[in-house]
This record gives C-alpha cells, structure tokens and sequence, in this order.
C-alpha cells in the first residue's frame, strides 16, 4: 500500500494542500459523506483535472467499514474501462485515506433524468449501452457492485461512466463475519431486500430499474417502506404506460432485468448481446412534451461519493417523475418525505454519540484538565452516551417513539436497519460509562475529592438511573461551562507571546481543538435545555454532521480567537 506524504493537513481559505504531486484548495470541496470528503484537484505533473476523495480514519469505527473501504480501493484498482470512473492512486496515511480519480464534468444520469423529466428512447438505449459496458468490465474483474442507481453514474465528456465502489463486494470474498445491509431500498432486488444476498444478478435487477427510470421519468415500483416495497416486487410486474411509445425489445429487455426468479433473469452475456445495442436505430420516438435540451454541458459536477448531505446508508428514497401526478401518488411522496424526515432524526442522534465518542477518544489519550476536572468530564459524557443509545434502543427494539416521529406506527417497519448499530453502540457506551464509575468507586480518595463538587455529586448519586432528564443537562451544562472557561483561561496564557499563524506545538494545538470540540457540545446542551429536547428542533439547528465532516485545518492561534467569539456570544 501507498502511504502518503502529505505537506501538512490543511490550510486556511485559497492555499494549495499537496497531496504526493496532487493539489487541491479547501475551497474546492464538490461532494461529502459520513466519513470523507471530495475536492476538486490537480495533477501537478500534468495539469490534468482529477477528484481528491479524503476519508477521515478516526471515523472508521468497525471492521465493516474498514472492509467497504479497502474492497472499493480493490474494485477501482481492478478495472480499466472507459465506463468505470478511473482510479490513478491512492495513498493511506494515520490520519486520512486519499483516493485519486478521475473528474466528471458533467453530472450524473439522476440529474439527467430530473432536468429532462424522461429520456427517449433511442437516447436512453445508447446510455444503457455504455452502462452495461462498465458492467461487463466489473463483471469481468469478479466485482458486486450493490448500489447501482441512476446518481452513481457519472458523465464525463458525454460518456456514462459506473462510480461510487464504496459498497462493492468481489464475488469470490468469504461471507461477512457481521450481517449489515448496503444499497437503496428502490434499486434492490427483492432477494438482497428480504434475504440480504448479493450477486451478479443483484446487479442486473438495479440496472432494470435504471433503464425503466429513464424512460418513465419515475422508479417502476414505489411503497411507503421496505417491507411493502418487497412483496410489490414478488407480487406485481411493473407498469408500461401506453403514452409513453417504448419498443417491445426494450420492454422485454426490462422484464428479463427484472425477472424475480434470478435463474432466468438475464446475465451479463445476455445483456452485451441483447438485440437493442445492435439494431439500426430508425424507429420513431415523439418528443416528451416537457422535452428539454440534451446538454449536460453546464451541469454542476457530482462526485463519486455520495451527496453533500450526511444521509443514512439505506434509505427509501421516492423518486417520481417531475410531470403531474394522481392524488395517491402524492400521498405516497408525502409520507416517503415524513419517512426521511425521522431518519434525519435518528441519524443526528448517532451523530451525537459519535462526538462525544470522539471527544472521549482525545481525552483517554491527552490530559488537558487537571485530573478532577478530566474524569468529571469523561463520566458524564459516557453517562450523555448511554443515555442517548438507550433512547436509540427504545425506538429499534421497544418500537417506543421517543423520538416524536412522524407516522410512527408505518416508520416502525424500516427502524430495524439501525438495529445492528444502535446495539453496537448501546454496550460501547455502557461498558465506557461502568468503566468510569468502577474506577471512581475504586479510589476513595479520588471519589471524595470529586464529590465535592455539588453538581457531580447530585449526578453521581443518580448513578442508576438511566432516563435523560432537564436536570441532568442542566448540572452537566454547569460543570462544562466551568471546564471551558478554565481550559480557555489555561490556553490564552500558554498562547500569550504566539502571533496568530504561527504553527503550535502539538500539545498546544490539542488543547484547542479540545476546547473547540466542548465549546460546540455546550451549545448542543444548550439548545437540548432551550428547547426541551425538542428532536425535531435539535435535528434542525444542531448540524452536527459539519462538524464531523469538516476537513482537518491546521490549528493556529485564529483558531482561539474563534472561539473566543464563541464563548462571548454563548455567555460562558
């Protein structure tokens, strides 16, 4: 493997970040996800224009996401196609991971679909072409791909090209020692939905749905959760609306992709040598009235990884054509959109948990309190963490809504794709918050020199408890105030002679990113107390994700200054 030599981490506003003879600025971001970040960069050698995926390593948490990501390094470095986003490096550091890859252009097949509401025929059987082209090389080099969907594939100079590995499988590896799901609920085939199985037919089936959504402008089966949206798969055909003029090869070819039974669903040969790629096209196809030109041209570019917005691996996403649409239709979208709304819900709540898991990490490896101070803290974050995994664990196992979801009683049906990590994370939690306690009840002199302190001791005697209460954040926003001002205090001394720019010492720049992390958890407690914890509002405001997903900035005395602001405004 490569390991990078990177010229710092990162930089302030229009400075270049080096990345072994690639360049991009922090401006440049064009695409995020849970753990990474895409720039828009340079080849230094040869000026050519290339995509910086930056994957944080401090957010690979588990041996699942340490699997997905080297199998996506393995797939992209495997092929060498015209249809497949093009890998040229990458680079494996401590801190980050860096894929190179080649820059599209001109947005994805989704964009392409909403902006002409339906794609002709003729049109739309070309794209497929070059589709099944990249799915014949990935075939070829023993690749599942798992999440084919019309925004994962990208165009570059006019060609479709397959992108976003990231739940990619080879078809020879052994079967997963951790049962997880991956993909989009409305491109799976009915055995991955019910069964959890993936193939090369798994593949096939999405392809189906890609090539029907472009000539209907809309998904070919749609329901309010998972559950329903299986049995519609094994029980109906999809529907071809008459108005639409589509040729019986293509919908043939269609019904074969989407055949339930996967041995007599089309393999790959039957897709490459399918009569519609090689036929003269003459046929007449009317322009869809809402026809728009087929220019992708001035398309904002997408990257390969995923959306700018943190979203939840699986999730129903409606995508229905942009023409007028029956009442029962807009019903379903309206309750798709309610069904999305409480997984954003649910997804900040992880966020949370995992920066305070974040913030616990430094504090188990930096002292940057006295030691009072340092364990108060780490007690009553992981107290914060059991908390928030046990409300977590109300709602996947309890079928409890506290949470105050929408529709609750359908929602229910889909909460069981957080079962696997809401477990996780509910005995990491617990076990660091008994870690906590244990070592406290095993030091009397410790825990009576901690008890003094009014405002842990009434948490502290409170020990069994494990409801989230108005007064636990109240004590605790107390006692994080008084750390803050005392470390901010500690931090200005230490930086009194330090011009603004100049680079810390390491001990230095840890003790202000610890301040930064708490300074933005106490405006969480804040806005828990301010609005009753309220989720919807947390949700909302807290924006938790910006945090998690920011790049990492070299920290410099501006970085105090900041928060300085931060603590005025706050009234700490």
């Amino acid at each position: 493997m490569k390991q990078a030599q990177v010229a710092g981490t990162a930089f302030s506003s229009g400075k270049l970040i080096q990345v072994e003879h690639y360049s991009y600025s922090a401006n440049d971001q064009i695409g995020s996800g849970f753990s990474s970040s895409v720039y828009k960069g340079k080849n230094e050698n040869t000026n050519e224009t290339v995509a910086i995926k930056i994957i944080d390593r401090s957010k690979i948490t588990n041996e699942v996401e340490e699997f997905l990501l080297n199998q996506e390094i393995r797939a992209l470095s495997l092929m060498n196609c015209e249809n497949v986003v093009k890998m040229y490096d990458y680079y494996h550091k401590p801190q980050c991971t860096y894929i190179i890859t080649e820059y599209c252009n001109q947005g994805d097949l989704g964009q392409l679909i909403k902006k002409k509401q339906r794609i002709e025929e003729i049109e739309a059987i070309k794209i497929m072409k070059h589709i099944v082209n990249g799915f014949k090389e990935q075939v070829g080099k023993g690749v599942i791909h798992r999440d084919l969907k019309p925004i994962n594939i990208l165009i570059r100079n006019g060609i479709p090209k397959i992108a976003d590995y990231g739940f990619s499988k080879m078809m020879n590896a052994p079967p997963e020692t951790i049962y997880y799901n991956v993909g989009t609920a409305l491109y799976m085939s009915p055995q991955t939905m019910i069964k959890n199985v993936y193939s090369e037919k798994t593949d096939i089936w999405s392809l189906g749905v890609i090539f029907y959504e472009m000539l209907y402008g809309q998904v070919p089966f749609q329901a309010q959760n998972e559950k329903d949206l299986a049995q519609i798969m094994l029980r109906t055909n999809p529907a071809f609306p008459q108005q639409i003029p589509v040729s019986k090869e293509t919908i043939e070819f269609i019904l074969k992709c989407l055949c339930v039974d996967e041995a007599k669903r089309f393999s790959c040969s039957d897709l490459e040598h399918h009569p519609i790629f090689y036929r003269r096209h003459t046929m007449t196809v009317p322009r869809p009235i809402a026809d728009r030109s087929s220019s992708t041209q001035n398309q904002d570019y997408r990257s390969p990884y995923r959306s700018t917005e943190y979203q939840p691996k699986r999730k129903i996403i409606n995508q229905v054509a942009q023409t007028a649409m029956p009442q029962s239709a807009l019903k379903s979208r309206e309750s798709v959109r309610f069904m999305t709304q409480n997984d954003e819900v649910i997804q900040a709540q992880f966020q949370f948990v995992e920066l305070m898991f974040r913030i616990l990490r430094i504090l188990e490896k930096q002292i940057v309190f006295n030691q009072d101070q340092q364990i108060k803290l780490k007690f009553l974050i992981t107290k914060n963490m059991f908390f928030k995994t046990i409300l977590l664990r109300e709602v996947v196992d309890k079928k409890n809504n506290v949470f105050q979801l929408y529709q609750f009683d359908t929602y229910i049906e889909s909460v069981g794709k957080y079962t696997s990590q809401v477990n996780q994370l509910y005995q990491l939690s617990k076990e660091f918050h008994h870690k906590q306690y244990q070592m406290i009840e095993g030091n009397h002199s410790l825990k009576q020199s901690l008890l003094k302190d009014r405002c842990f001791q009434k948490i502290y005697d409170n020990f069994k408890s494990v409801n989230e209460s108005y007064e636990f954040y109240l004590l605790f926003s107390t006692l994080l105030q008084r750390c803050i001002r005392d470390l901010f205090n500690k931090c200005n001394n230490k930086l009194a002679g330090v011009s603004e720019s100049q680079q810390l010492q390491l001990q230095e720049e840890t003790m202000v990113y610890v301040l930064e992390q708490l300074t933005f958890y106490y405006s969480l407690l804040r806005l828990i107390i301010e609005n009753n914890n309220n989720f919807q509002v947390f949700t909302k405001k807290a924006q938790i994700f910006k945090i998690l997903q920011a790049t990492p900035q070299q920290i410099t005395k501006s970085n105090l200054i900041t928060i300085r602001q931060s603590i005025q405004e706050m009234k700490i």
